[in-house]
């Protein structure tokens, strides 16, 4: 424990009592005190390193590797005297992210039902800062598994610490520093996401955010978006008139998120269908069920506006549309249904799940007919992006970067784990460019190409079919732009999902799989698998389509079923369910006749329900290709 003493002398707040220290070299450590001292380090009584402090009153002493075996003593003299008591070497990582790293294990289900000595497992929690600027030094304590401390730990970093120590007897390090509600932008300096080429213009939003004057922008953005929402353009052109000719749009799926067309977008985009309406439904007033809307609506029945949800509704992004058709604007025949979505920011679209989206006589709800399907849409105009705002401390570009990240970087450590992304859903694009930004950064300021393993997004919300787009799938796609980067790895928790909860409970799978990762990786464990399939060649030919997939001993599934999630991305627009048999390494399905197949994608949605599993039990990894 540290004590205070005369002219603040101090070890960095990383070292104490329980501390693990990065085995495999020298340990450094640091810290301040008066200018121009002397510090010397002594392990169990034995002169172990020295240095003058700078004329700041910081000083870096090195000391060889203390030996593996056993707890060890260590003492720092300067200008007072510190102890650190049952120090011991091992392997030290770093665990980071937002709030699904954070989860602690008292949460978990099921338990980690802990039969043996992890005594020589221990945790740093760290405490959640932000700074605006180069931190110096971090706060927190180190505690030891197995005692009412460790139930505080993240879940996810005890089982990956539990497992490892198990299988290798290697003590371990964690150092948690995540924190739930974080974007990648609070865990990386805005210089580094300025020397991202196309994204400069966000560097400067962000720059504006973290010093706290996005007030006039985002002044101008509400009166924009007003403006936008309220404009009658599309009507203007004639876009909710049956007469309209559509055929020159875009076919999109409904239901699902309009940027698998569009691409990232916030602003309006019309969708259009026709319906058949039966003759006895003439003259009845009809109930329109169309589900949520993300986030805003206009809805007209053959021209006549039915429906609206604005920003008085509240939760308006997450309310249910149901609309009254009056029954004197009901006819029979063809009838176009249009619906002007506005989205304000990230994904926007129809995202509830098929069977709620109908339309049929109020009087006879059993009579109604489904309106999931292929619509046509155009862009009507967009939005400038929504500024960045700091809404909570997690949320300050670069904040936890500067205040937890970069005073351990000169910390000689294994690796770091990585549980993150939800707070960027909506801006995949950026991600994909962030991600390994971010992952260089640290790199570079820590001086080498460390390990860096982390967890793909888990299953959540409706369960919707991979037809529809998915701002979740889009995320998870953008994680994977990663692995370019040497000494990276993925594991995948699509399996490990919970429709109702952002927060899956089943966390310590997910642990051990990112152990499973630095087993094989690091202890060169090659009777492991830490993969679960992944599709490496896709081929159509003579209308058989088949995908094979590396790491796939054992293809099967989970239910004795054919695989599921399977879809095909017709010439037409259209997105069509594949049913497909396992044949060796690879999955194999007949094309559609009379179609011509342009891409495939499996388990494309937000929830999708997977089964398809290698032999060591891990899940196909998510995928979308194109067919040339």
């Amino acid at each position: 424990m540290q004590e205070l003493v005369p002219q603040d002398f101090r070890c960095a707040g990383i070292f104490g009592d329980h501390m693990i220290l990065q085995r495999g070299g020298p340990h450094r450590l640091w810290g301040w005190g008066p200018p121009h001292g002397r510090v010397a380090v002594f392990v169990d009584g034995e002169p172990a390193g020295e240095a003058a402090s700078d004329a700041l009153g910081r000083w870096i002493v090195e000391i060889p590797e203390i030996a593996p075996a056993g707890a060890h003593d260590l003492e720092v003299r300067g200008s007072g005297s510190i102890h650190l008591r049952d120090v011991w070497s091992g392997d030290v990582w770093i665990c980071a992210g937002q709030s699904n790293m954070e989860f602690p294990l008292s949460r978990a289900v099921p338990g980690p039902g802990i039969t043996e000595d992890v005594s020589r497992l221990r945790c740093f929690l760290a405490e959640k800062r932000v700074a605006s600027g180069p931190g110096e030094d971090i706060a927190g304590a180190w505690s030891v598994g197995g005692g009412e401390e460790s139930a505080a730990w993240s879940a996810i970093a005890y089982a990956f610490g539990e497992h490892l120590l198990r299988e290798t007897g290697v003590p371990v390090g964690l150092i948690q520093l995540a924190w739930g509600g974080s974007p990648i932008e609070a865990w990386m300096p805005i210089e580094a996401i300025g020397e991202i080429p196309s994204l400069e213009a966000h560097a400067e939003r962000c720059r504006k955010a973290a010093l706290g004057e996005t007030r006039d922008a985002m002044e101008a953005w509400n009166s924009h978006r007003q403006e936008a929402f309220t404009s009658t353009a599309g009507r203007d052109r004639g876009w909710a008139s049956p007469e309209f000719d559509d055929s020159m749009w875009a076919a999109c799926p409904v239901p699902g998120v309009f940027d698998e067309v569009t691409g990232d977008f916030d602003g309006a985009v019309w969708y259009r269908r026709s319906i058949e309406i039966p003759e006895e439904w003439v003259g009845r007033d009809l109930c329109l069920r169309l589900g949520v809307i993300d986030d805003l609506d206009h809805t007209y029945w053959n021209g006549v506006l039915v429906g609206t949800t604005g920003t008085d509704t509240p939760d308006y992004y997450k309310h249910s549309r149901v609309y009254t058709v009056p029954g004197q604007l009901v006819r029979a025949g063809s009838t176009t249904l249009c619906v002007r979505v506005f989205d304000e920011y990230l994904s926007g679209g129809f995202l509830s799940p098929e069977e709620m989206l109908c339309v049929g006589p109020a009087d006879d709800p059993g009579a109604a007919v489904p309106l999931a399907g292929t619509w046509r849409i155009a862009i009507e105009q967009g939005i400038e992006e929504k500024p960045p705002t700091v809404g909570n401390a997690q949320e300050t570009p670069a904040g936890i970067f500067h205040a937890m990240v970069e005073p351990l970087l000169p910390l000689p450590f294994c690796g770091v784990l990585w549980y993150q992304g939800e707070n960027n859903l909506g801006n995949a694009a950026r991600y994909r460019l962030l991600f390994p930004a971010m992952i260089e950064y640290w790199r570079f300021r820590g001086g080498r190409d460390f390990p860096f393993f982390f967890v793909q997004l888990a299953a959540f919300g409706v369960p919707r079919r991979s037809a529809a787009g998915s701002a979740w799938a889009e995320l998870r796609a953008a994680q994977m732009a990663a692995l370019a980067l040497p000494h990276t790895a993925a594991v995948s928790a699509i399996d490990l999902g919970d429709a109702a909860d952002i927060h899956p409970k089943n966390k310590l799978p997910v642990g051990r799989r990112l152990a499973d990762c630095a087993l094989q990786g690091i202890h060169r464990r090659a009777d492991l698998c830490a993969s679960g399939p992944e599709a490496e060649e896709v081929a159509l030919d003579s209308g058989r389509l088949a995908v094979r997939f590396r790491h796939a001993e054992g293809l099967h599934t989970t239910d004795g079923r054919t695989p599921a999630e399977f879809y095909a991305e017709l010439e037409s627009g259209e997105i069509v369910p594949l049913d497909g048999v396992i044949a060796g390494d690879s999955v194999v399905f007949a094309v559609p006749a009379g179609n011509r197949v342009r891409g495939l994608r499996y388990a494309w949605a937000d929830n999708p329900s997977v089964n398809l599993v290698n032999a060591a039990g891990l899940p196909a990894w998510p995928f979308r290709r194109e067919i040339p």
